[in-house]
C-alpha cells in the first residue's frame, strides 16, 4: 500500500518525469533533428533557431505569451519561444499534465483531450493545446497572462506547426520511396 500523501506522491511524479525528460533532451531525438537547422548568427542574436521555433516567437508576440514550448507527450521539448523559463523542465510539467489528464479522462469517460488549463490565483494560465501532426501526438502549451486571451494565437501555431510537419513529413517520404 503507497502510505505517501497524494502532494509526496504528485512530486514523486514530477522529479522522475523531469528526470526522464532531461536525458531524452540531452540525446538528439529524431523530432528535433528534422528541423534543426545550423545557427551561423553572432552571440545575443534573438533569431529563432528553427521554423518552429519562429513559429512559437511570432505566436508569443501576437498573444503576448510569457512562455511557450512545443512537446511530445514524452515530456521532450521540440521548440520553444524565447523565455527566461527552463523548456526542458516546462515540457516535463506539460508531459505529467497530459498523464494525469488522460487517466482522468478515462475515468469518466471522455472523449479525447482538446485542452487542459491549469489557473492560477493571480488569474495567470497554463495552457496546454493537443494536437496530432501527421500521426504525431504533440503538446503546445503558453503561460497566459492575467485575463488574457490564447485560444485565437494558438490556433494560428497550430495551423502553422501542422502545416510545416505535414511538408517535412512529406519531402521524407518521397525520399525515402524515391518518389
Amino acid at each position: 500500500m503507497d502510505t505517501r500523501t497524494p502532494t509526496t506522491s504528485a512530486n514523486a511524479q514530477y522529479t522522475e518525469q523531469l528526470g526522464v525528460a532531461s536525458k531524452r533532451a540531452n540525446a538528439q531525438t529524431e523530432a528535433q533533428g528534422r528541423f534543426l537547422v545550423r545557427d551561423d548568427r553572432p552571440k545575443g542574436t534573438a533569431a529563432p533557431l528553427t521554423p518552429l521555433d519562429g513559429i512559437l516567437d511570432r505566436m508569443n508576440d501576437l498573444g503576448r505569451f510569457q512562455v511557450s514550448v512545443l512537446a511530445s507527450t514524452d515530456g521532450l521539448p521540440i521548440a520553444t519561444a524565447r523565455s527566461r523559463s527552463d523548456p526542458e523542465a516546462t515540457a516535463a510539467i506539460v508531459a505529467l499534465l497530459q498523464s494525469v489528464s488522460t487517466q482522468a479522462r478515462a475515468q469518466l469517460g471522455m472523449g479525447d483531450l482538446d485542452e487542459v488549463t491549469v489557473l492560477a490565483r493571480d488569474r495567470t494560465r497554463l495552457a496546454c493545446r493537443y494536437f496530432i501532426a501527421d500521426g504525431e501526438e504533440l503538446i503546445l502549451a503558453v503561460l497566459v497572462e492575467p485575463d488574457g486571451y490564447y485560444r485565437s494565437a494558438t490556433s494560428w501555431a497550430i495551423r502553422e506547426i501542422e502545416a510545416l510537419w505535414n511538408r517535412r513529413h512529406q519531402r521524407k517520404r518521397h525520399r525515402t520511396f524515391g518518389l
